[in-house]
């Protein structure tokens, strides 16, 4: 064989090699949980595309990506009400925590502390309505499953491990959703006495801030004297 054509031929092997070589280094693995049991695979088939996941390095063993499940409408309903409600508890502790001089220092009169307070009013508006939205989606969806499970158990059919599941997260979500709602409740019913309150402060710091501004009102007070 010609010499020269040795490092040509040892080149067209590599360039042949390497789309394989390529892929084997990113082949990786699939592991989920199904019922209990950890499985894994070189391929993800169609009924854990759905399931939280580690991919794995075939080579290395390594983990190179976590896939979380996608959210159900259940646990989206749940987040963005627990969300709401962090807001609304937010909104309520910066304004109580306003001190005597900040609350004048931050408003310069009565109507903007009221226009604070009607956007809290109507944040509490909005998230109870959509408690009682999720509330009523929660509740028929839950009763359909129990609807299916009880029509599987009467033609002597088993009820699947997910079905079971999903009447679990359902049930817990809407007890969830029911908490929220009464918290959203009590928080909108004590909100008008706060307003109350924090207006009758404000009237009380605003009357006592003119008379030490104003120096008719000061003289008056020392010939009283």
């Amino acid at each position: 064989m010609n010499m020269k054509l040795i490092p040509w031929l040892a080149l067209g092997f590599a360039v042949l090699a390497a789309p394989a070589f390529a892929q084997q280094s990113t082949k990786k693995l699939y592991c989920w949980n199904d019922k209990g049991n950890r499985v894994c695979s070189d391929a993800l088939p169609p009924d854990a595309v759905n399931r939280a996941r580690d991919e794995i390095n075939s080579k290395s063993g390594m983990r190179t990506a976590s896939v979380a499940a996608p959210q159900t409408e259940a646990e989206r309903a749940a987040a963005q009400a627990a969300a709401a409600q962090a807001d609304a508890q937010q909104a309520a502790a910066k304004l109580k925590a306003f001190s005597d001089q900040g609350l004048l220092q931050s408003f310069g009169g009565e109507e903007q502390l009221q226009r604070v307070f009607t956007e809290r009013r109507q944040m509490l508006e909005d998230n109870l309505r959509t408690a009682r939205f999720n509330l009523v989606s929660l509740r028929g969806g839950l009763i359909a499953l129990l609807d299916q499970a009880s029509s599987r158990e009467l033609a002597g059919k088993p009820v699947v491990e997910q079905m079971q599941s999903d009447i679990r997260t359902r049930h817990a979500e809407l007890a969830r959703q029911q908490a929220l709602l009464v918290g959203f409740t009590r928080d909108r019913a004590a909100l008008d006495g706060e307003i109350a309150e924090t207006l009758a402060r404000y009237r009380a710091l605003k009357a006592g801030s003119a008379i030490q501004t104003d120096p008719t009102s000061q003289a008056t007070t020392a010939a009283k004297q």
